[in-house]
């Protein structure tokens, strides 16, 4: 708190000073009122420096009495962060059976801890510590201490009814179903079960059930709850032939840009058709992660004459 009340040195001085001037302006006019007569103009001059020297000392003053009311704020703000952090107080504990409210006492958000159990619920039990890695809103720092303490005690058939197993009715194959099969399952009505299958067929077809987060407006909750229900046949998967297939429907890939879509054809009329998929990965425009994400929607043709299409 002193450091509000503290004047600089200079500050100080000014003050004394002002002081001393409004005293030798008093003590000066008193003398003046005695011993003297001046004429009116001086006189108001006088008053006038005497008002001026009065509201200087008026504003220092006010420095010493007032507090600085931004830095107050700010530092009522940062005690209130300080405060609302909680502090992660893990202990080990069966994922299987924990308890939302268990989980909010060692120190993760309600939040947190809903969606824990409702992954748990959509998986039917925790097997290994890699499911924790798909929990959505979770901190790294948090997803650690969970790893770090768990312990898979029971089997399946064990498990408390405090945390009880729910497993989905019925499977959906994603690549073949249709939007009756997909309106069967909780939280998925006409509307995202139109979506799902319009990705579906921008895609060529789901290679893994995490790209079900890519589809606009399904919840992360609703994936997570039917988690178990999706299933992936890869057989239906529709490929593109990158020694026939033009730039327009490269393009229209939701993983292929234009420019990768333009990399991928240059390349192959530079060079000759393709033959292994890796190839792309020549062109200084496709990285690695690209590559991963686009190659499960490539094949190589059997024919090995060379593409003369032009870009």
């Amino acid at each position: 708190m002193k450091r509000w009340f503290k004047l600089s040195s200079w500050e100080a001085k000014g003050l004394m000073s002002l002081n001393l001037l409004i005293a030798f302006l008093i003590l000066y006019r008193i003398g003046i009122g005695r011993f003297s007569t001046l004429d009116n103009d001086l006189i108001q001059r006088l008053d006038s420096i005497e008002l001026f020297l009065i509201q200087k000392e008026q504003n220092l003053q006010n420095k010493i009495t007032s507090l600085d009311t931004t830095q107050i704020v700010e530092r009522k703000t940062l005690e209130k962060k300080k405060g609302s952090a909680r502090k992660l107080k893990f202990q080990s504990f069966d994922p299987n059976r924990i308890s939302a409210t268990e989980l909010f006492q060692y120190g993760i958000s309600r939040k947190q801890a809903a969606t824990f159990v409702n992954f748990r619920n959509a998986l039917g039990v925790y097997t290994s510590v890699e499911e924790f890695e798909k929990l959505m809103g979770w901190d790294l720092e948090a997803k650690k201490a969970l790893s770090q303490f768990a312990v898979f005690n029971d089997s399946p058939n064990n498990i408390s009814k405090e945390a009880p197993i729910k497993t989905s009715p019925s499977k959906v194959l994603l690549n073949s179903a249709d939007t009756s099969a997909l309106k069967k399952l909780k939280g998925i009505g006409s509307v995202l079960a139109k979506r799902i299958l319009a990705y579906r067929s921008l895609l060529g077809g789901y290679i893994q059930r995490e790209q079900l987060f890519e589809v606009w407006g399904l919840d992360s909750a609703c994936i997570q709850h039917n988690w178990k229900s999706f299933v992936i046949d890869t057989l239906y998967i529709e490929k593109m032939d990158i020694n026939s297939v033009d730039l327009e429907r490269l393009k229209r890939h939701p993983y292929i840009t234009y420019k990768l879509a333009k990399a991928i054809i240059s390349y192959r009329n530079q060079h000759g058709n393709y033959s292994a998929i890796e190839q792309i990965m020549n062109s200084v425009l496709i990285g690695r992660e690209d590559y991963l994400k686009i190659a499960p929607y490539l094949t190589i043709s059997k024919s090995g004459a060379k593409i003369t299409s032009s870009d």
